[in-house]
């Protein structure tokens, strides 16, 4: 199923309150909740989350709750990206946030 507001952009694989339910929980609430998922769908969702910017830390917390070869079945590519990025990146947690600078303009 396409977007028909953006055509090109991927349709979420969970509803749109759920997503929004996931990224507004804690690490805790978002396992429990994404654990009742299918497996197939588990991982649809971390890759649908991975591509997006500001949703990569929940695509890692969902991720790290499918099976590799789950997440290489579903989209190769980005499986596989997940997957080396499960690997190099140590736990941290999703409350963590980077300052944010300003540059000053001359």
């Amino acid at each position: 199923m396409t977007n028909r507001y953006m055509p090109n952009e991927a349709t979420c694989p969970v509803d749109l309150e759920l997503l929004g339910l996931l990224l507004r929980s804690p690490e805790a609430r978002v396992a429990e909740i994404v654990g009742a998922q299918e497996p197939s769908q588990r991982a649809a969702l971390a890759v649908f989350c991975f591509g997006r910017a500001h949703m990569r830390d929940l695509a890692v917390q969902i991720a790290r709750r499918c099976r590799f070869e789950t997440l290489r079945q579903h989209d190769g590519l980005i499986g596989e990206l997940l997957i080396e990025h499960l690997h190099a990146e140590p736990v941290k947690s999703r409350g963590a946030r980077r300052s944010v600078t300003l540059a000053r303009a001359a």
